[in-house]
């Protein structure tokens, strides 16, 4: 449990460091690669945390808005805090979790079928 708290911490460190040099309040280019960095760290975090992962992408949300406070200020940093909550923590981690799950079992299910023929 520790060990994926540290790799939580670690990724939202990461997210929020991100975002907050990519400027996104005055660059579309920066909210776009912002947007990429959310889905690409979603896909890290289910690779790298395999026990209930969608539970530590919480507190990999509450480092990021640590860092998006700092740099953005209170009122624009909430703002995008919720939006990475609603990107990375929702969507990206709960989709890829979601494609893993259905991954092994279609492996399943061709197993079982090649193994009864």
């Amino acid at each position: 449990m520790r060990e994926n708290l540290i790799k939580s911490a670690i990724i939202g460190s990461v997210l929020g460091v991100v975002i907050g040099l990519s400027q996104i309040d005055s660059s579309g280019f920066g909210l776009i690669f912002s947007i990429f960095a959310c889905i690409i760290l979603g896909l890290v975090t289910v690779i790298l945390i395999e026990d209930k992962p969608h539970l530590y992408s919480l507190s990999a949300i509450f480092f990021t808005s640590l860092f998006l406070l700092a740099f953005y200020g209170l009122k624009d940093g909430a703002i995008y805090t919720l939006g990475v909550a609603g990107l990375y923590g929702m969507l990206s981690v709960q989709m890829f979790q979601a494609v893993f799950t259905a991954c092994g079992n279609v492996k399943f299910l061709v197993e079982k079928f090649i193994n009864k023929k």
